[in-house]
């Protein structure tokens, strides 16, 4: 399932949402990779490229929850983490084992893109709404 962009996912944080955006991207070019049989080689790529952003997109989000002392962040951290590391996993195996990727393990990274910033996300923008921190000060739109 391809997914387009919903401005219902804005969390009002520049830099997190133009990361969700090319994370959104990315998940959509595995997807048409994979559905268009693309080969395991230039998929893995294009999810290496995914682990890269979001362990990018994850570290800001978690430097801004310390920074702003955020009451969930160790419940969020913990979802990144979790999601990083079957990330790794799954282009570890398809690099290393052949494992084929099929459009299911997709569909998990699609499911799990949704309700992360519907739900953990969305939370954490409207928490740093409003704070007088510099560092958010310089990425809230």
């Amino acid at each position: 399932m391809l997914i387009d962009w919903q401005d219902k996912w804005l969390t009002g944080d520049t830099r997190i949402d133009t990361d969700h955006k090319d994370m959104l991207l990315i998940i959509n070019n595995i997807h048409d990779a994979v559905e268009m049989d693309g080969s395991r080689e230039s998929v893995l790529v294009i999810l290496k490229s995914l682990v890269k952003l979001t362990y990018e997109h994850f570290s800001f989000e978690e430097c801004l929850m310390i920074v702003t002392e955020y009451p969930e962040s160790v419940a969020h951290m913990d979802e990144h983490q979790n999601l990083h590391s079957i990330a790794n996993i799954l282009a570890y195996n398809i690099e290393i084992s052949n494992q084929e990727i099929v459009l299911d393990t997709i569909n998990f990274f699609e499911d799990w893109f949704i309700d992360h910033i519907e739900n953990m996300d969305a939370e954490l923008g409207r928490f740093l709404k409003g704070r007088p921190n510099p560092i958010i000060q310089s990425s809230i739109g």
